[in-house]
């Protein structure tokens, strides 16, 4: 029988118990538990926020575009554009070109969204390290960003 509700502590075993080492087990296991913080964390743990916040940055754009900049399948971008469309926060228009294809631009309910988002998570974080020495924080942005840069690099030459 399949258990539908895993804990997350359950998630996260099986998660580090693929690690080679104790170390790289650590970090994966903070790594699943700050990603599972950030998904508990927001109001709506979709990819309606890297939607939004994208097309806030970058403008209207192709849903494969969309699709391809969050690295996520075309499916599941087009499901996603569809319910923000409804919800009013984006719309979708027609290219001129190819009739098949749209823009999806925000409209100004999902720009304000997306900044209420944005915000949002800017204030947990700093709720967060609002204790620690700016050291910390420091070293702390730095390495992750390092750790960033490296993923992307490993996907790009693996995929």
């Amino acid at each position: 029988m399949l258990q539908a509700n895993i804990t997350p502590s359950a998630a996260r075993e099986v998660v580090t118990s693929a690690a080679s080492t104790s170390t790289t087990a650590a970090l994966v296991g903070a790594l699943f538990d700050f990603t599972y913080a950030l998904r508990r964390g927001a109001a709506d743990p979709s990819a309606t926020m890297p939607i939004l916040t994208r097309l806030m940055a970058a403008g209207p754009m192709r849903s494969c575009d969309l699709a391809h900049q969050l690295h996520l399948d075309q499916s599941t971008v087009s499901r996603h554009v569809a319910a923000l469309s409804a919800e009013g926060l984006v719309a979708r228009t027609p290219q001129q070109d190819d009739r098949r294809a749209h823009f999806v631009e925000l409209t100004e309910a999902g720009t304000h969204a997306a900044r209420t988002q944005v915000s949002t998570r800017v204030q947990q974080v700093e709720a967060v390290i609002a204790a620690w020495p700016d050291a910390d924080v420091e070293t702390f942005a730095r390495l992750l960003a390092s750790f960033a840069t490296g993923l992307s690099a490993h996907e790009r030459t693996t995929s």
